[in-house]
């Protein structure tokens, strides 16, 4: 079995040599003592959380675009668009909404690999 110092040394080193990446961090207090626990995952799986984490920040970002935009469109300021206008206002609505999709199976798809 390891020591405390031996597992520190080791955890040290793999971090330095690129082979893991720490991806949490939490510090506790406890009689006076401070204590740190690490989450630590290999660089690919970081690299595949960090893309999932910013796929699902973007599918967020397009979800309030189209609230926003489905909203107007029950609007009577919408109502006096042109036909054309509001045509093109739905295939926008629409092209937000594939690509909220295709966002959404990327996700999926990150995720089956973690």
């Amino acid at each position: 079995m390891m020591t405390k110092e031996e597992i520190f040394n080791d955890f040290i080193k793999k971090v330095k040599w690129d082979n893991f990446q720490i991806i949490n961090v939490c510090r506790s207090n406890r009689d006076n003592v401070q204590s740190f626990s690490f989450e630590i995952t290999d660089k690919q799986t970081a690299t595949n959380i960090e893309l999932a984490n910013k796929l699902s920040k973007e599918n967020a970002e397009i979800a309030g675009r189209m609230n926003r935009l489905d909203k107007f469109m029950h609007t009577d300021e919408y109502n006096r668009l042109s036909d054309k206008e509001q045509r093109l206002m739905i295939i926008q609505y629409n092209a937000m909404q594939v690509y909220a999709d295709v966002l959404l199976r990327r996700i999926d798809e990150i995720k089956e690999r973690l």
